[in-house]
């Protein structure tokens, strides 16, 4: 428990020294999952 609490602990400062990459990441994530349906259905047919 208590490394997960020093994991979370070093994101945020993680974040904090680096925003864009953090923001990056989110966007990467979020336009994955966006796109990712899209994607199966596109190759499904």
């Amino acid at each position: 428990m208590q490394q997960v609490m020093w994991r979370k602990v070093d994101i945020y400062f993680d974040i904090q020294k680096n925003p864009q990459r953090f923001w990056y990441k989110i966007t990467q994530i979020v336009i994955l999952k966006i796109l990712f349906p899209f994607v199966n259905i596109f190759l499904k047919k």
